[in-house]
């Protein structure tokens, strides 16, 4: 990424170190966050396969028990855990998070 304020053109400040080598520092936009992309944040993939965002921006789940050992579970309960629910209003803040909303 090319700096504004310097003519280098690099994103870089050239100074000499005490050993007379040429030393790299970092150009001062880069420590003011100006005109920055970075850094990005990246969608944590395993909620984001557990977790769907619907049309109005809630956030809904799977049952759990609904996977294996079925057999000894009553179809009362299988049919219970059935579908989907909503996200707990206390972890919402942090599955979106996760998500990078």
């Amino acid at each position: 990424m090319v700096c504004s304020e310097h003519t280098s053109g690099n994103g870089f400040v050239r100074k000499k170190g005490r050993v007379g080598k040429t030393v790299r520092w970092a150009c001062p936009a880069f420590a003011r966050n100006e005109d920055l992309n970075m850094p990005k944040n990246k969608t944590h993939s395993g909620t984001a396969k557990r977790f769907k965002v619907t049309g109005k921006g809630k956030l809904r789940r799977e049952r759990a028990g609904h996977r294996h050992i079925l057999e000894k579970k009553s179809s009362k309960l299988k049919r219970r855990l059935e579908g989907t629910a909503d996200v707990s209003a206390n972890d919402t803040k942090k599955v979106n998070k996760l998500l990078g909303r």
